[in-house]
């Protein structure tokens, strides 16, 4: 199956802060999901996500949550984006909770939203 959703995780040298983000995630994962960390402007938190299998890291040297952002529109390879602060603990049940917004509730505006992302992704180039 392919990745419905992208974890954006924009972050600026908290790798304490990170980790623990990261940490509330993962028990959440499956394969329609994936998380793309933005290192902005620091490659400080490089060495927390290389720990990680599952994740996947991107630098922007770019400072600015603008640039993280755009940077991640880029990147994502899911259908729908979730931005997530590096200081923040996700609930439980975060993913389970998009993913069923994602595919069932918002489903008629998935051509839609996949049309706007990808002309997101043509601008931000």
């Amino acid at each position: 199956m392919s990745v419905q959703i992208t974890i954006a995780i924009c972050t600026y040298n908290r790798k304490e802060l990170l980790k623990r983000c990261l940490d509330s995630l993962l028990p959440q994962l499956t394969d329609q999901v994936e998380i793309l960390v933005i290192d902005n402007g620091t490659h400080k938190v490089k060495t927390l996500v290389d720990l990680y299998s599952n994740i996947r890291y991107v630098s922007e040297s770019n400072t600015g949550l603008s640039y993280a952002r755009n940077k991640a529109i880029k990147e994502a390879n899911g259908d729908w984006i979730l931005y997530i602060d590096d200081d923040a603990k996700s609930d439980k049940n975060l993913l389970e909770t998009t993913l069923l917004h994602c595919m069932v509730l918002l489903w008629p505006t998935k051509m839609v939203q996949t049309r706007i992302r990808q002309q997101l992704k043509k601008l931000c180039s």
